[in-house]
C-alpha cells in the first residue's frame, strides 16, 4: 500500500492522515514501510520497532564568497602588517628626503642648474614623498637623484615596495577564488543575507509550526514562513538547483540531496558545501501497531 503522507492528527474524531490512519484507524497495515519520526501525539497509539537507516535533514548551502561579505583590498595583510608597511612608507619618504637634500648641498645647485629636483627647499621633501608613492604604486617619477647614495636609495624604494605589491596580488588572487567560513551556526543564517527555503514536505509544515525557541522561531517567521507571505517550500531538484546558484540554504534530507548534487554540482562547487543542524532530531523509527502481535518478532529479526 503508498500513501502520500506519513500522517498527522486531524482531530479526535477521524484520528490520523496518510499512513498513520492505515496502521491506526484503518488498520489495513500491520507496518509502517516509510520510517516515522516521533511525536508526542503518536508514542501512544502506535509502537516504534527499529531505525533502518540513519536520516539527517540540515540546512545544505555553498559558502558565500570572501569578496561578498568582507572587503577584499585589505585582507592580504594581517593589521599589524598594515602597520609596518604604513611605517616603512613613512621611512623610506624620509631616507629618500634626506638623501636628496644632502645631495642638493653638496652640488651646491642654482635654480638655473637645477633639472632634476624642484629649486625650493620645501619641494625637496614633495618629491620625496612623490617618489615613494610612485613606487609604492608601481609607476615611475621623473625626478631621480643624480648620485650614487640618492640612486641606491631609490633602487631600495623600489625593490621593497615591489615586493610587497607582488605578495599583494599574489594574496588577492587567491583571496578571489576562496570562499569564507562566516556561516556556522542558526545565528549567522539568520544574520546573512542567505535566503532560505526547505523541501515541500509535512514534516516540514509540521516542525517549523511548532517550533517555539527564539532563534529557530525567528528564523522561521523572517526567512522561511513570513507570516502573510507564501512559505519557501520547493521541490528537492530546485531546491538544490539554488543552491548551487549560491546565497541559498535549502533545508533537506541530505542523502536526497547529496544524490542531486553529486549529478549537478562540479567538484569545485561540491567544496564549498556546509551544512549547519536546525532540529536536532533523532532517527525515524519504522512503526507498528500498537501491542501487535508481530513486535518481537520484527525487533530480533
Amino acid at each position: 500500500m503508498f500513501s502520500d503522507k506519513w500522517g498527522t492528527e486531524i482531530n479526535k474524531t477521524y484520528g490520523f492522515s496518510g499512513l498513520m490512519r492505515d496502521i491506526i484507524t484503518t488498520k489495513t497495515a500491520e507496518l509502517s514501510g516509510a520510517p516515522l519520526f516521533m511525536f508526542k501525539k503518536r508514542v501512544p497509539v502506535i509502537d516504534y520497532v527499529a531505525v533502518t537507516t540513519p536520516t539527517i535533514i540540515k540546512f545544505v548551502f555553498r559558502q558565500p564568497k570572501l569578496s561578498y561579505i568582507s572587503n577584499l583590498y585589505i585582507l592580504p595583510f594581517a593589521n599589524e602588517v598594515w602597520l609596518a608597511l604604513f611605517g616603512l612608507t613613512i621611512l623610506l619618504i624620509f631616507t629618500t628626503f634626506a638623501v636628496n637634500k644632502w645631495e642638493r648641498k653638496l652640488d651646491k645647485l642654482s635654480t638655473a642648474e637645477d633639472t632634476d629636483f624642484l629649486t625650493k627647499e620645501g619641494a625637496i621633501f614633495t618629491d620625496a614623498a612623490f617618489l615613494t608613492m610612485s613606487a609604492f604604486c608601481q609607476q615611475g617619477f621623473n625626478n631621480l637623484p643624480k648620485r650614487t647614495p640618492g640612486k641606491l636609495a631609490t633602487l631600495i624604494v623600489y625593490l621593497s615596495l615591489m615586493f610587497i605589491f607582488v605578495s599583494y596580488s599574489a594574496k588577492i588572487l587567491a583571496l578571489l577564488q576562496s570562499s569564507s567560513n562566516s556561516i556556522t551556526s542558526l545565528e549567522d543564517l539568520l544574520n546573512s543575507r542567505m535566503l532560505l527555503g526547505a523541501l515541500e514536505t509535512d514534516y516540514h509544515r509540521i516542525f517549523f509550526s511548532t517550533v517555539k525557541e527564539p532563534l529557530r522561531k525567528a528564523i522561521v517567521e523572517k526567512k522561511i514562513a513570513p507570516p502573510g507571505q507564501r512559505p519557501n517550500y520547493l521541490d528537492l531538484e530546485e531546491g538544490i538547483k539554488r543552491v548551487k546558484a549560491g546565497q541559498f540554504a535549502f533545508h533537506v534530507q541530505l542523502g536526497a540531496a547529496y544524490y542531486v548534487i553529486s549529478k549537478t554540482f562540479i567538484e569545485q562547487e561540491k567544496c564549498g558545501l556546509h551544512t549547519i543542524d536546525f532540529f536536532n532530531l533523532g532517527n525515524p523509527y519504522i512503526a507498528i501497531q500498537k501491542n501487535s502481535s508481530y513486535k518481537e518478532l520484527l525487533k530480533i529479526g
